[in-house]
C-alpha cells in the first residue's frame, strides 16, 4: 500500500499550523498584557512560543517525526531500487527521531547549565548546549558531504535550505 503525499499540500498544512500557533501565541500575550492575567487559566504557558513542553513543542516534535518517516520511506525506496545512499536517507531518519525526542524532552536545555558551569561559558554561549550540538552538526556535515553533492540540484537546494532554516531557528 503506497501513500502519496503532495508536497505543496503538506507545506500548506504546516504553514497553517504555524500560523495558528503564532496567532494563539499573540492572543494569549495580548490578553496577558491588556488584562494583567499572567497565566490566563493555564492558556498562556500552553501556547507561549517562549515556553517548552507545550502545544508548539508538541507540534514541532510531531513535524520532526513526520520528516523522519519521510526520510525513512525515501531510504527504503532508494534501497528497493538499488540506488546509492539509502543508508544516508535512513540515517537522516534516525537523526530526526533523535531531534524529535530532544524537542519533546528538552535534553538540550538540560545540558546548558552543567556545560556552562564546567566550561565557564558566558555571553553568546550562555546556551551552552550549542557547543556539543555544533560539533555534531559539523560531524554530520562531513559524513553527509558526498551525499549532498550527489543530490539533484532541486533536492539539494530544498534539503540545505530546510537545514539552514532549522538551525537558524
Amino acid at each position: 500500500m503506497g501513500l502519496l503525499l503532495e508536497s505543496s499540500r503538506l507545506f500548506r498544512l504546516h504553514l497553517l499550523l504555524i500560523g495558528l500557533l503564532v496567532g494563539a501565541h499573540f492572543a494569549v500575550v495580548a490578553v496577558r498584557l491588556t488584562t494583567g492575567h499572567a497565566n490566563l487559566h493555564g492558556l498562556t504557558p500552553l501556547f507561549d512560543l517562549d515556553v517548552e513542553a507545550n502545544v508548539p513543542t508538541l507540534v514541532s516534535a510531531v513535524a520532526l517525526l513526520g520528516a523522519a518517516s519521510l526520510f525513512w520511506a525515501t531510504g527504503s525506496a532508494t534501497h528497493r531500487h538499488g540506488r546509492a545512499y539509502a543508508k544516508h536517507w535512513r540515517g537522516l531518519a534516525v537523526v530526526f527521531v533523535l531531534l524529535a525526542l530532544d524537542e519533546a524532552a528538552g535534553f538540550h536545555e538540560r545540558l546548558s547549565a552543567p556545560l556552562r558551569g564546567a566550561m565557564h561559558l558566558t555571553g553568546v554561549l550562555h546556551y551552552a548546549w550549542i557547543v556539543p550540538y555544533a560539533l555534531l552538526v559539523a560531524a554530520l556535515g562531513i559524513v553527509y558531504a558526498r551525499f549532498l553533492l550527489a543530490l539533484d540540484p532541486v533536492a539539494k537546494r530544498h534539503l540545505v535550505g530546510a537545514g539552514v532554516v532549522f538551525l537558524a531557528g
